[in-house]
């Protein structure tokens, strides 16, 4: 594991390609919550697998999901990362387990990789959510996004980074 960022109880750290191989595979070591990986989340796994493959390791956290652990439980408890990198843009996705939300977790993870994303050289953050997430509409206004617009029914999001 090349990165871990902390804070508080959380910890976040980007799975590897292989990592992410045996989570399809259901051989992963690691403890899950319960709803963390299911039918939602195997999918954009596979996408993200297939992506890795023909990348060059260094570019892999920006493609893969970062593991959210909760110490306390000594369990992955969600997921966050970005769906690529282009033109120093990158779109979050993020989920968490349903005993687990509400309780600023996804928030204190989004500021890890968001802050690690901006001193990597990141230039801007977007995000898309449905109309009807409250929950993901208010994770996105605490983190300092802001709305920019609608695209095919989703609202769409922003975070550009500031200097000094």
């Amino acid at each position: 594991m090349e990165y871990l960022l902390e804070k508080d109880d959380i910890k976040i750290y980007p799975l590897s390609l292989a990592e992410l191989k045996d989570i399809v595979a259901e051989a992963s070591e690691y403890t899950f919550a319960e709803g963390v990986i299911d039918e939602t989340s195997l999918y954009p796994i596979k996408l993200k697998i297939g992506m890795m493959d023909t990348l060059d390791a260094s570019l892999h956290p920006w493609f893969t999901y970062w593991a959210i652990y909760l110490t306390a439980e000594k369990t992955i408890i969600g997921l966050i990362g970005f769906k690529g990198l282009q033109d120093n843009t990158a779109e979050v996705g993020y989920g968490t387990a349903k005993g687990y939300r509400k309780k600023g977790y996804m928030y204190t993870a989004s500021e890890l990789l968001f802050g690690w994303a901006f001193e990597n050289g990141l230039e801007e953050i977007t995000a898309q959510t449905e109309k009807q997430n409250t929950a993901s509409i208010r994770l996105l206004e605490k983190v300092g996004m802001v709305e920019v617009g609608e695209v095919d029914g989703l609202l769409s999001w922003k975070m550009v980074r500031t200097i000094g």
